[in-house]
């Protein structure tokens, strides 16, 4: 006999398939396509809806994302002016009349070529080269991008209050564990006085930086563009062909960004914070993207700020850690904060 709740499942499935099929005909009649052989969904998150659709000749991706039509038509743009700069960026099929979307359930959905190669691989400090290169390209190459839409921020007017709530957060964390017999959570409240400490310090030094102010009022065209996902598995390498996809978190904001979750990435895969390491991905990120020595003292004022430790914190990472990965953890993230809060004092 099949459950109540086995029950629910079936009708949700078959909920889903309906509703699939459905959205699945509509991309056949807006783009004119061959029959549909087989489509896999991909991606089925509180954001977006993406799915694989193969005919006998290509295969395709289809991708809705649960934002405006105006937040939308700004992520095509940013991907076409990137593309003229020599970025390699799935290409959007226009429909059968010449729109880059179309809208089903209230939601835009575009179709892309589907992009051959894997994910890209960090395997070596070679490899740490490499995606610093690639990174410091779609930096550069961002800048000079305006926006026809005239709603458009930067993230970098947020900052402040970005800050200040991470921190908040931090010190409603210590309060609330405060009398915890958790050994992970004594360790991380043994050594949560650092990052405090650094964040406030941190904060006080941005809003003193006369950069952090002249970059609010700098009109967007002269700001980054960053990705806002940069990380391995949207990073596709199909021999010496690299392309960039997913898109929708796509802002303008500040290199350090994109470069603190790789950053991230590498620490995890040396198992430690490696200012070598570190140093040979900031080398060759400058190399196509250069910053005065303003825009570093930024650089390195974001990269101070305890962002991934507020993550540890609010996503919970230490659940699935034991002690041994806790002690490591923040160990490492002591060392990279240090690290940054040194050289950030070197740029004032």
């Amino acid at each position: 006999m099949t459950s109540s709740i086995g029950l629910e499942g079936v009708f949700l499935y078959q909920e889903v398939n309906r509703l699939t099929n459905q959205l699945v005909q509509t991309a056949i009649e807006k783009y004119n396509l061959p029959p549909v052989t087989k489509f896999k969904i991909l991606h089925d998150t509180s954001r977006t809806f993406v799915l694989a659709l193969s005919t006998k000749q290509k295969t395709y991706v289809l991708k809705g994302i649960y934002i405006s039509e105006g937040h939308q038509q700004f992520i095509l743009e940013v991907e076409n002016h990137l593309r003229n700069k020599g970025i390699r960026i799935p290409r959007v099929i226009p429909t059968q009349n010449n729109k880059l979307y179309f809208v089903y359930d209230h939601t835009p959905y575009l179709l892309q070529e589907w992009v051959p190669g894997n994910p890209f691989r960090y395997t070596s400090a070679k490899s740490y080269q490499q995606i610093a290169t690639y990174l410091g390209r779609i930096h550069s190459a961002s800048l000079g991008y305006q926006p026809s839409q005239a709603d458009i921020e930067s993230s970098i007017d947020y900052w402040e209050e970005e800050y200040t709530d991470k921190l908040y957060f931090i010190k409603k964390w210590k309060r609330k564990r405060s009398h915890t017999k958790n050994a992970k959570k004594k360790w991380i409240l043994k050594h949560i006085d650092f990052f405090l400490k650094i964040g406030k310090e941190v904060k006080h030094h941005l809003l003193h930086l006369p950069y952090f102010h002249e970059l609010q009022k700098t009109p967007l065209h002269q700001q980054f563009l960053c990705h806002g996902d940069f990380h391995r598995n949207n990073v596709r390498v199909d021999g010496d062909e690299w392309y960039v996809i997913d898109w929708e978190f796509v802002r303008y904001d500040y290199p350090s960004r994109d470069m603190n979750k790789v950053i991230f990435k590498i620490m995890s895969i040396d198992e430690k914070w490696n200012p070598s390491s570190f140093h040979a991905f900031l080398s060759s990120y400058l190399n196509e993207n250069p910053l005065t020595f303003k825009q570093l003292g930024l650089l390195y004022t974001d990269l101070a700020f305890p962002h991934y430790f507020y993550l540890f914190l609010y996503k919970k990472w230490y659940h699935d850690m034991d002690l041994d990965e806790v002690q490591e953890f923040i160990q490492s993230q002591q060392e990279k904060t240090s690290f940054m809060l040194h050289m950030m004092k070197k740029y004032i």
